[in-house]
């Protein structure tokens, strides 16, 4: 039952944590509140390799644009690229079931 943006990140979450994708909400660094992650310099990324891609959103983004920004990073995760503002490397495409989706 999809009534939210938020319903629908997490059960996009648990769908990807289900195919070992770990995803990560965080807005600061580290747990220094005073060192906040602007979203105008970082929305997310995409960190790929063969046994744990990794995708990263920034909490402090509005729900949409997280939403947005998980499939975006996920369609990375497919293709076998790390991704982020400005960089893109390619690795080996993560085999991803069809009945994970």
């Amino acid at each position: 039952d999809l009534q939210s943006t938020g319903a629908a990140i997490n059960l996009f979450v648990g769908k990807l944590e289900n195919v070992g994708c770990v995803v990560m909400f965080q807005s600061m660094i580290g747990f220094q509140t005073s060192r906040k992650i602007p979203v105008s310099e970082c929305r997310g990324f995409t960190l790929v390799d063969e046994h744990a891609p990794c995708i990263f959103i920034n909490n402090d983004d509005a729900p949409g644009a997280k939403l947005f920004k998980l499939v975006h990073e996920f369609v990375h995760v497919l293709k076998g690229e790390s991704a982020g503002d400005g960089f893109r490397v390619h690795v080996v495409p993560l085999d991803v079931p069809a009945y994970a989706y």
